[in-house]
């Protein structure tokens, strides 16, 4: 039998334009222990993205995403209730801190699917509504003409 531990990996993408950075989206696992992802290792991450952009960085859409999965045993035998709050409450304010929205992300089949008819989204919901929302650089922004679709 193989080792049934799972590698944990922190992820940090951001989305490219050829002139500019529209943003930055950090995203790392919910089942990490309390002290795995610590405001540090957020800092850390952040400060990694900011430097591998060479050209400006825009601030047009920052998220950072704790991923769990519903269907999991370990995000509820991981961290007790008490140290979820605690790391919750630090999560939200170093994002307000450091200029993102912080989204728990429900990774498993049903949490994917769940939310969009919601007018509040949460989750998975959320992260497409703010991604179909934000006006990326590179836009086209049509002028004059007929309006409409046709």
């Amino acid at each position: 039998g193989g080792n049934k531990n799972t590698t944990t990996t922190t992820t940090t993408t951001t989305t490219t334009t050829a002139d500019k950075e529209d943003g930055i989206i950090l995203i790392f696992p919910t089942t990490l222990s309390s002290t795995s992802t610590s405001t540090d290792t957020l800092t850390t991450m952040h400060q990694t993205a900011e430097s591998n952009i060479q050209s400006s960085l825009g601030d047009t859409i920052r998220l950072c995403l704790a991923t769990f999965s519903s269907t999991s045993s370990s995000t509820s035998t991981s961290l007790s209730r008490k140290e979820y709050e605690e790391q919750y409450s630090k999560r939200v304010l170093w994002c307000l801190d450091h200029g993102y929205e912080y989204i728990e992300v429900d990774i498993s089949r049903e949490g994917l699917t769940q939310g969009f008819e919601k007018r509040e989204k949460d989750g998975f919901a959320r992260v497409v509504e703010a991604m179909r929302g934000t006006v990326w650089s590179s836009a086209v922004m049509c002028t004059g003409g007929r309006g409409g679709r046709g």
